[in-house]
């Protein structure tokens, strides 16, 4: 959790490997789990959950947040229109919550989230 950037990242992995050898699966998708973490934040995230082959994503709870005016979030907008397929958006007790579905692992998680943040135009 001290770790802040992926400069920080890499150089705590390559601090494993030297001093572990080859990381397992299970710690490589640890790794995985903090970048999800990182860019679940970078796009206005408060919480996310990986369960049941779901991927659950509530924004910020604060509704009058200038985030919800920002670019980034109409370009998420944009997005979840673009791959409306692969997850949905609704409202829930004045949550605004994002659900992929047929999310098998982290590194999957994270591909999906990463298609929200390429720019449509």
């Amino acid at each position: 959790d001290a770790i802040n950037n992926e400069e920080e990242l890499q150089k705590f992995q390559l601090n494993l490997i030297d001093r572990f050898g080859p990381l397992p699966d299970a710690t490589e998708e640890l790794l995985e789990i903090v970048r999800l973490r990182w860019l679940a934040q970078k796009l206005g995230m408060e919480r996310i959950f990986l369960k049941s082959n779901n991927m659950t994503l509530y924004f910020i709870s604060d509704n009058s947040s200038l985030f919800y005016q920002s670019r980034t979030f109409q370009q998420i907008l944009q997005n979840i229109q673009k791959y409306k397929n692969t997850c949905r958006m609704q409202e829930k007790k004045n949550k605004l919550i994002l659900t992929f579905e047929n999310i098998t692992s982290v590194k999957k998680a994270l591909s999906q989230l990463t298609k929200l943040t390429v720019d449509t135009n």
